[in-house]
């Protein structure tokens, strides 16, 4: 496991380079990643949306 940030209260950051750059490092074949809210509402965001397309986008740069 590797935990790419923890955020405050008003929000993060996860950044695709992070996470790839890991998963590089640890020689994964396939991720899975996950976030919550700590407020415990579980209704999608539009910007936990947005970033959830950029890092799957991201991920299939690295297909083989």
């Amino acid at each position: 496991m590797f935990e790419v940030h923890t955020g405050g209260v008003a929000g993060t950051v996860a950044d695709p380079k992070v996470i790839f750059s890991a998963a590089s490092k640890a020689n994964a074949s396939s991720l899975i990643l996950v976030h919550n809210h700590p407020s415990g509402n579980t209704n999608l965001s539009e910007a936990d949306g947005h970033l959830t397309r950029k890092i799957w986008e991201a991920g299939k740069l690295g297909c083989v």
